[in-house]
């Protein structure tokens, strides 16, 4: 069972001097780190706060008051589309802002974040990162370039539930999670544990579940991969993305 959203209290969070940025081991990737440096106003300071595992960082249709970076742990972000079907999931890394696209569209978020194994998060107020990248160019391009990401994702789901057969899509999906999730192993395998349950990834693919089930013992069949619960071993991950 998925835990009830939490709502983050304003109290939780803690001011970040300019020092400790510094020695952030991720601020060379980190947006907001960048924003300060370019800008070098004293009187911003970003806020951190220690999320534990599975607690929520914001939920769709929560108010987007910030922009906010993984400064530390993992984070899952999830989309789904109007029908309320999952559209993609995705794990920014340290320095990747989540959900900007509220920030830009000045709405409420359109996904949800969850911490994975715990996580801590930096965040810059919304005002203060409209007036940075109003005055810098090269802020507003930063901003524009995370974008083009998500739209890059999203582009994937939609691939993922087009003309391809079912089973292709459901290996896609299977090779999407191993590249992103998975570790390599000796004989040139790869080890994964499925970040979602069955049910999304039928959702993902646009299948209904008991299908999924189907085409997982199919694909273990066809020896492309062996799945234990959602701990998955795949030989080749080339044989598994053909079509």
């Amino acid at each position: 069972m998925e835990p009830e959203p939490t709502k983050t209290h304003p109290a939780d969070w803690r001011p970040v001097a300019t020092a400790d940025c510094r020695r952030c081991p991720v601020h060379t990737r980190c947006i907001l780190f960048r924003m300060l440096r370019r800008r070098g106003d004293p009187s911003l300071l970003p806020v951190r706060r220690a999320f534990r595992h599975k607690e929520v960082v914001f939920a769709a249709g929560d108010r987007s008051p910030c922009v906010m970076t993984v400064a530390a742990g993992r984070v899952q972000v999830r989309r789904s589309d109007p029908a309320g079907a999952l559209l993609y999931v995705d794990w920014p890394p340290p320095g990747r802002p989540l959900d900007h696209r509220a920030f830009l569209s000045q709405t409420s978020h359109t996904a949800s974040a969850r911490a994975i194994d715990g996580a801590e998060i930096c965040a810059l107020p919304r005002k203060a990162v409209g007036r940075l990248a109003s005055a810098d160019r090269e802020l507003a391009l930063d901003l524009l370039d995370e974008a083009e990401r998500e739209l890059e994702l999203i582009e994937r789901a939609m691939r993922l539930r087009a003309t391809r057969p079912l089973q292709s899509r459901v290996r896609l999906a299977l090779h999407m999670f191993a590249e992103s999730e998975g570790r390599r192993c000796g004989d040139g395998g790869w080890r994964v544990d499925l970040p979602i349950h069955r049910r999304d990834l039928a959702a993902l693919v646009g299948a209904r579940p008991e299908t999924i089930t189907r085409i997982l013992h199919e694909i273990e069949e066809q020896g492309l991969a062996r799945f234990e619960g959602r701990h998955v071993e795949i030989p080749s991950l080339e044989r598994l993305a053909r079509p």
